[in-house]
């Protein structure tokens, strides 16, 4: 019987259309690393690192491309040598592609994200923070003096930096008069008012749409002519089409309090994990969750006094202390393995939307931390 086959562009342009590396993180690189574009695709190893020993499974399997979550090239290259790059040497010597995913899945609904928030069936979630994606629009709110001149300025640089375009219209937007309220320190020098005092001044609440590829262009022109010394604004990611906004990470709640043990217990049930990491902030009810693949401890800056756990890869000593004396305790599973659970629900994926590519979980890959 006749193997089946895909060109690489063919397979590169679904899974871009699937993964979508646009929502990856500005510091990521993801897509298609290594490769020709013209040579056919037979099979594909799925993995979360890039290691010896995973390249060496791939050609055993005889694939032709590594979907890897872990990008294996992150900074400029200057050389591509035996020694010092052997993997990444061997791999193109071996005529496999590499295409990396990284933090495009972890924002994509049923991404690692999900997978985490599945594992103790977290309901009511959200993303914890919301990646404005490329092709998507966002909300500018900006707060101008009630002035003629001032709000003429403002309005006309963000609507000449691309703002407050609406189909085939443009210089929209909608404005709401209020009183705003502050009081400067004395190193300030108040557009309204005098430092040291408080003062209450009519201002009027601008609200434009800004497509995302031009909204820190926007922001900027913005700025740059506003009266204040510190402008206040706000932007708001707009919902989809489809209704949801990418985020990475989740936030919900537990369908019933639980204690740590018990959550703990049944995090170990249901991945085959024999060990986890665990801050204990001493709570006996848990309910308000959140959950991080991967490395996620900033996190934590943002969820103090709004849940009870967060589950995540790893954590920093000190990130641990201060979550526990904010009363968060914490569940680590290791950093590849809070991210190797989606991957199988990845390739369920895979194996729908390119069915003549044959699609293989690596055995070889696996964390590089163990228990002795």
């Amino acid at each position: 019987m006749r193997e089946q086959s895909m060109m690489l562009k063919s397979v590169e342009k679904i899974l871009n259309e699937i993964l979508q590396p646009q929502l990856a993180q500005g510091w990521d690189n993801v897509g298609l690393l290594v490769g020709d574009r013209g040579d056919k695709v037979r099979r594909m190893l799925v993995c979360i690192d890039l290691t010896a020993a995973v390249l060496a499974e791939a050609k055993s399997h005889r694939a032709e491309l590594i979907l890897v979550y872990h990008p294996p090239i992150f900074e400029p290259l200057k050389r591509i040598c035996a020694e010092g790059q052997e993997i990444i040497f061997q791999a193109i010597r071996s005529k496999i592609a590499i295409y990396a995913i990284h933090t495009a899945l972890d924002v994509l609904s049923g991404g690692t994200s999900d997978v985490l928030a599945d594992l103790v069936d977290m309901a009511e979630r959200k993303p914890i923070e919301i990646v404005s994606s490329p092709g998507g629009k966002s909300k500018l709110v900006v707060f101008v003096p009630y002035e003629a001149k001032a709000l003429e300025k403002v309005s006309l640089a963000i609507f000449q930096a691309g703002g407050g375009q609406i189909g085939e219209y443009s210089c929209c937007s909608f404005l709401t008069a209020g009183h705003g309220t502050f009081k400067g320190s004395m190193k300030t020098h108040p557009a309204v008012g005098k430092a040291g005092q408080f003062e209450s001044v009519e201002e009027m609440r601008m609200e434009v749409v800004v497509d995302n590829e031009k909204l820190p262009e926007v922001v900027r022109a913005m700025k740059a002519v506003h009266p204040y010394e510190e402008p206040a604004y706000d932007i708001y990611p707009l919902v989809n089409e489809a209704g949801e906004n990418p985020g990475i990470g989740r936030i919900g709640q537990l369908p019933k309090t639980m204690d740590l043990k018990t959550i703990a217990a049944m995090i170990k049930k249901r991945t085959g994990l024999k060990f986890l990491q665990v801050a204990d902030c001493g709570k006996k009810k848990l309910q308000r969750i959140a959950v991080g693949p991967g490395s996620c401890g900033k996190m934590l800056e943002q969820l103090a006094g709004k849940i009870d756990l967060f589950i995540t890869g790893e954590i920093r000593h000190h990130t641990a202390l201060a979550a526990c004396r904010d009363g968060i305790s914490i569940i680590c599973l290791g950093h590849g393995n809070s991210e190797r659970l989606a991957l199988k629900p990845l390739r369920k994926i895979l194996m729908d939307k390119l069915p003549e590519v044959e699609v293989v979980i690596s055995t070889r890959d696996s964390d590089p931390l163990s228990i002795l």
